[in-house]
């Protein structure tokens, strides 16, 4: 799998939070731990509640 994060107002200083974040969903799911491969900073997402899109790309065998 490929992730993709985007973040809003991204600067390096989130980092702890949003990897918090990422730790704590794939717990509460039981997924592998997976940190994104690309983090990019956008001005603003689908709504302003939004503040992290996730892309995925995975490759099934």
């Amino acid at each position: 799998m490929r992730p993709t994060f985007y973040g809003v107002d991204w600067v390096p200083e989130k980092w702890d939070e949003v990897l918090a974040g990422i730790t704590g969903a794939q717990e509460d799911d039981g997924l592998p731990a997976a940190t994104p491969i690309s983090m990019i900073g956008v001005q603003a997402l689908f709504t302003s509640e939004f503040v992290v899109e996730i892309e995925a790309t995975a490759v099934l065998a």
